[in-house]
């Protein structure tokens, strides 16, 4: 992504861009383990 695209994104956009790059971060463990892992990132970072 362009810093021009970054720019223009609105923060919700933002927000959501980030937490999908958490899910796919976590992507690789069991289903259960990964939700849990996005939850818990989001809670302790955010």
């Amino acid at each position: 992504m362009s810093h021009d695209e970054e720019h223009i994104m609105s923060t919700a956009e933002k927000l959501v861009r980030m937490a999908n790059q958490i899910a796919d971060f976590f992507h690789s463990k069991p289903r259960e383990e990964g939700i849990a892992g996005v939850a818990e990132h989001i809670n302790k970072f955010w």
